[in-house]
């Protein structure tokens, strides 16, 4: 990533989607200050090879650092773009900037918590009613 010289400052689109990256480099969101654009979807960034398969044995993996997005992105990428939203995995950290990493473990791994965490709230919520009445 030392390679992007001047470039990084007039870049504006970088699409890496649908490759296999497993991380984003520390210092990479710096160079490229231009950016208006980054597609990061469909990789393999967040697949920790910490995981390890879920008890329910559907084979699919659980991330088991308690802040995945912290293990998985920069402290750069995280500054600058925040967090990915755990339903479209875009980040919208930086205004006017769009950040796509739908699709990579990370992603997959925050919608399955954020969807189990609808329903826990859901099952709460009808529960409480049923008492109430």
């Amino acid at each position: 990533h030392d390679s992007f010289g001047d470039v990084g400052a007039c870049l504006t689109e970088l699409y890496l989607n649908g490759n296999e990256l497993t991380t984003i480099p520390d210092g990479l969101c710096g160079k490229l200050a231009g950016l208006r654009t980054f597609n990061l979807a469909h990789n393999k960034i967040g697949d920790s090879e910490d995981a390890t398969p879920n008890d329910d044995g559907g084979g699919d993996e659980v991330m088991e650092d308690a802040d995945p997005v912290r293990a998985a992105l920069p402290g750069d990428f995280l500054e600058r773009f925040g967090g990915p939203d755990p339903v479209t995995g875009l980040c919208a950290g930086e205004e006017g900037c769009t950040v796509r990493l739908e699709g990579n473990p990370l992603t997959e791994h925050l919608k399955r918590r954020h969807v189990e965490e609808q329903k826990r709230m859901a099952k709460e919520a009808a529960m409480e009613a049923e008492s109430t009445s």
